[in-house]
């Protein structure tokens, strides 16, 4: 009986361990891997191998893990080049609020996007209890909007740390 009562102690504490550090890996930006998109000019972190998929014009990359959802998108740069950086910064401004139609936003209009970006616009956004940055930004004329959103268990320092570390690890390949 003592037996059976040390061996249950035991995977109740090897199970307790690994879910604890599952989640905590889930949240460690530095121990995700890093994925290039097809054309090869945005790198970005993501939780677990994404999810690629193309639809009007839309090339996304999606990562799910427990505790956060990652995605890029590329939309075909036809659309946009030709335009002024005052006209992108318009243009990711409309993108953004027509998605995020009703949640609680907050922009950084003057935000500085990783080393090779024409314009971008980061935006911190509450929705489904969860709190989730959007960082839009054009690179030779083509869009790409990165998505980051924490799970709502966490304080908001923390989750505001992770998505300032999540943006800063976004990069352009030149």
């Amino acid at each position: 009986m003592i037996l059976y009562a040390l061996l249950a102690a035991a995977c109740l504490a090897i199970g307790v361990f690994s879910f604890l550090q599952e989640n905590q890996a889930s949240f460690d930006i530095s121990s995700w891997d890093t994925y290039t998109t097809a054309d090869g000019l945005v790198t970005i972190p993501m939780p677990s191998a994404p999810e690629v998929s193309t639809a009007n014009g839309i090339q996304s990359m999606r990562s799910l893990s427990r505790k956060a959802f990652v995605s890029l998108d590329r939309v075909a740069s036809s659309l946009f080049s030709g335009l002024s950086a005052d006209e992108k910064e318009a243009v990711l401004t409309q993108m953004l609020e027509s998605g995020l139609t009703g949640q609680q936003l907050s922009y950084d209009m003057d935000a500085a996007g990783p080393d090779g970006t024409q314009a971008c616009i980061i935006a911190d956004a509450y929705h489904d209890g969860a709190l989730a940055r959007y960082e839009a930004f054009f690179v030779d004329d083509t869009l790409y909007i990165a998505m980051l959103a924490a799970d709502a268990d966490r304080d908001d320092n923390q989750a505001l740390a992770l998505l300032d570390h999540f943006s800063d690890a976004i990069t352009i390949n030149r």
